[in-house]
């Protein structure tokens, strides 16, 4: 399914957007 793989990708990029906005505070 292409749901699956696009929430997937979703939330590896907010991940990656959380880390680095923890990162500069």
């Amino acid at each position: 399914m292409m749901l699956g793989r696009y929430m997937g990708q979703k939330i590896l990029r907010e991940r990656e957007v959380f880390r680095k906005r923890n990162e500069e505070t």
